[in-house]
């Protein structure tokens, strides 16, 4: 084998310590702009990308970020809003055929 190829190069390293976590249970008419102020309540937001109503993947740029937001930040209420909100890791389900499942 090529002992001279390295996985994961150095170069990288800053975007595989960026991390994401799934919310869900918002207020559909929720705007971006409260979501990444909760969510930045925790940590350095990066990105927040909805996945359709009540739903959106919010990017940390860092790991320990996102899972401070998973510890601190699950149950809690958004400003503006009357639902508690469930927070967890982000797999990156929401990339690629996911929803396809195992069934058949």
């Amino acid at each position: 084998l090529f002992a001279s190829q390295e996985k994961g190069p150095k170069s990288f390293s800053r975007c595989s310590s960026m991390a994401a976590v799934f919310v869900s249970g918002f207020d559909f008419e929720t705007p971006e702009s409260t979501i990444e102020n909760h969510f930045a309540s925790v940590g350095r937001v990066s990105n927040v990308r909805f996945q359709g109503n009540g739903a959106a993947v919010v990017t940390y740029e860092s790991q320990g970020d996102a899972q401070r937001a998973v510890d601190e930040l699950h149950s809690s209420t958004m400003e503006g809003n009357k639902r508690y909100v469930a927070v967890r890791l982000d797999k990156g389900k929401g990339k690629g055929k996911e929803k396809g499942g195992k069934g058949k």
